[in-house]
């Protein structure tokens, strides 16, 4: 459906968090776009790269909207794309989100020789807990999810 109605604005709040979740998710993929169009250039035309004349501005703009077509191609063309996209970022966000974090923080600390009192241990702990419920749960509501949707629609001719 359309973003707008997936939330109901009952309240001002509601449709103020709807923008900023939009806009972040705009950002977010704004950045992971142009950092694979300018991978895709480096491999691509190499001495253009950094050039910030005409033929630069030409292959870049070229490469941006081949980019951006061939991804548009890629989502359109697989079938429940999105059931995909959502066991991957449920695999993803948990580790690389909750659980790698507070861990990445205690090798830190421990480099560093500083020391973790109890009660971070049993923050980071708490936190652990939540990442592996979420990526557990998450994941499992997902192919659940899938198994579902999918139920007689895939591969049916």
């Amino acid at each position: 459906g359309k973003i707008n109605t997936a939330i109901p604005i009952v309240n001002p709040l509601y449709g103020a968090a709807m923008f900023l979740l939009l806009a972040h998710v705009l950002c977010a993929y704004l950045i992971k776009g142009t950092i694979l169009a300018r991978i895709v250039h480096e491999s691509i035309f190499p001495t253009t790269v950094n050039d910030r004349g005409c033929k630069g501005t030409t292959h870049w703009l070229g490469v941006t909207i081949m980019v951006a077509l061939f991804s548009a191609f890629i989502s359109i063309s697989i079938p429940d794309f999105n059931l995909l996209v959502d066991m991957i970022a449920d695999i993803q966000f948990a580790p690389l989100g909750i659980i790698l974090p507070p861990l990445m923080l205690l090798c830190v600390r421990h480099a560093a020789e500083r020391e973790t009192s109890a009660l971070e241990y049993a923050w980071i702990a708490t936190i652990e807990v939540i990442g592996v419920f979420l990526l557990f749960g998450g994941t499992s509501v997902s192919i659940m999810q899938a198994i579902s949707d999918l139920q007689g629609t895939a591969f049916s001719c």
